[in-house]
This record gives C-alpha cells, structure tokens and sequence, in this order.
C-alpha cells in the first residue's frame, strides 16, 4: 500500500485498517501480540451448512469445561483452523491450558504460535458472530491493505464477562495477521 507514492509504515497500514472497519460496519480492531499457547476442548469439522450446528458443540462443551486438566478457566475459546478450498474448517471449543498432559480421551489440543492478531470486539447477541464473521473474511479482509495468516487458527474469544444466558458481552474475534515488513 501507498501514500502519496510512499510505502505506508506498519503504523500507518494498521491505522488505516483500523479506520477501514468502519465502513465495514465493523468496530475499529486492536492490533494486540499474543503469547504462544495451548487450548484444549473438543473438536468437530464443519462446513457451510453444517456450521449451525456449533452452538451444540458448545453445549456439549460447557458442562465438561471445569474437569479439563490444568485448564486456566478465565476465558472460554471458538478456535476454526484448517480451512479448505470448499469452506469446510476445524472447530474447537475449549479452553486454555498450562500443560497438555492428563487430558481426557474424549478432548483434543492446539498449539497456538505467539503472533500479532486483529481483534474484533463483538458488541451484539452471540447470535451475531456469523455475520461479523462474514463482514470480516468477506469486506474487511480483502481491502485492509493487511495479510491474513492463513496458517494460523481464528478464534472467538468469550471473556468472564460474556454472559451465557443473555448471550451478551465479552466476545472477541482475533484475525491472525502475518508479520509486517
């Protein structure tokens, strides 16, 4: 990207992503570095038409959150990794964890690598996530000047302020991006 035949600096290529959320109908992102982690939960793969089904994943999910090993419980995690050509992708609903050791047959883990994320804060019903989600890939992604790292996982994050009987607040989507030159 270029200002007036300059290359934008990092700075200003984030400033103006930022800003171009807005006529996404987007709130502006918080470019945030995260640390590596692990997260544990269970795993489904879903495409298109199947993806309704992820609230029941959830369901299954919760009642089995605070038995998982070594879990560090203050946040709750939607991770969708491993998108193919036709759309169908991997997601995991689950936690974070300290150590992957003692896990339960019926639970799977992800290494998620330290890198700089784009996070969306979601201020509507949980309800709302496909179409913020869809406002993101499809309007913010292709025109924020910005590159998608395509290896590395998205993610929902529902924070101790998301409120599961309401389906309201403390809900983030993080947009892995690929370190700028």
């Amino acid at each position: 990207m270029k200002d007036s035949g300059e290359t934008l600096t990092a700075e200003k290529q984030l400033e103006f992503a930022a800003t171009y959320a807005l006529s996404c109908d987007l709130s502006p992102p918080q470019f945030r570095q995260l640390p590596s982690m692990f997260i544990a939960g269970i795993q489904d793969r879903y495409n298109m038409e199947t993806r309704t089904a992820i609230g029941q994943q959830w369901q299954k999910f919760v009642p089995l959150a605070d038995s998982i090993p070594n879990s560090i419980p203050e946040n709750s995690y939607g991770v969708c990794w491993n998108t193919a050509a036709d759309c169908s992708f991997d997601y995991m609903t689950g936690v974070q964890v300290s150590r992957l050791e003692s896990l339960p047959e019926s639970m799977t883990s992800l290494a998620i690598e330290a890198r700089q994320y784009a996070v969306f804060e979601v201020t509507g019903h949980v309800s709302t996530i496909p179409k913020t989600l869809e406002s993101i890939w499809k309007r913010w992604v292709p025109n924020s000047g910005l590159k998608i790292a395509t290896s590395a996982p998205c993610f929902e994050l529902y924070t101790p302020e998301f409120d599961p009987m309401t389906g309201m607040g403390g809900m983030e989507i993080w947009v892995p991006l690929e370190p700028m030159s």
